[in-house]
């Protein structure tokens, strides 16, 4: 059936996941201070200070790895499989993904409209800046962070590691609500919130519906690669 959910057994607790989660936001205010100490802020990143910038977001990516195999996988001593690693069966679950990345597109679009719209600047997602793009060498090194790290990272972590906790220890919607409230809040960017929460919604449904982060992962890579395709 088109709405069955998966839900996969996991061994590690909400106190494994609550704990994660803390050395991820940890993580990520180590890196905003790294940034600020350096300068580097979202409206004035150019040259090396883009590069930084980069390397700090592959870094909380690898993180969000590490944290998920530290407190699930190897502490608990099961396999890849427990985070979602298998491969989904049929093309199915990819044209899901296709359908997620669309409604993810248009609800952005759609929200980005609105708030213009309404003269909410504040709220209005902040396009990519332009010094990520500055040259050959720049447009790689972004899209292997940007659109392949970044949401290998956060599939990892926010879907295989976060929800499968919760959805072990609650009903599956309000486990895909949580994960997803979790997964905008740390991205701290109230301009973002909202669409990220709901394409938080969708990628977790999608890892639901499918049992394999690989839909996910590929859905996410495909937003990110449209900014930043878009921002060319």
């Amino acid at each position: 059936m088109f709405w069955k959910l998966q839900v996969r057994p996991v061994p590690w607790s909400l106190g494994d996941a609550g704990l994660g989660c803390a050395v991820v936001l940890g993580g990520v205010f180590a890196a905003v201070l790294v940034l600020v100490g350096m300068g580097v802020t979202s409206t004035d990143a150019t040259g090396q200070d883009t590069a930084v910038t980069l390397l700090v977001t592959g870094l909380v990516a690898v993180l969000m790895i590490g944290a998920a195999w530290m407190l699930g996988v190897r502490k608990h001593g099961v396999s890849l499989a427990a985070l979602g690693f298998t491969l989904p069966r049929g093309a199915m679950p990819y044209l899901l993904a296709v359908v997620a990345l669309g409604l993810s597109l248009g609800f952005t679009a759609l929200y980005s409209t609105v708030v213009s719209a309404l003269g909410v600047d504040v709220l209005q997602p902040p396009d990519i800046d332009d010094s990520f793009l500055a040259n050959g060498g720049n447009v790689v090194f972004s899209a292997l962070v940007l659109a392949i790290l970044g949401p290998l990272g956060e599939e990892v972590f926010f879907r295989g590691f976060l929800f499968g906790a919760l959805a072990t220890r609650m009903r599956v919607a309000a486990a895909i609500a949580v994960s997803a409230a979790v997964f905008a809040l740390l991205h701290m960017e109230v301009g973002v919130l909202i669409p990220i929460f709901v394409a938080g919604l969708l990628l977790t449904w999608l890892y639901a519906r499918t049992g394999s982060l690989w839909p996910a992962f590929l859905a996410h890579l495909g937003q990110n690669l449209l900014a930043l395709l878009i921002a060319v």
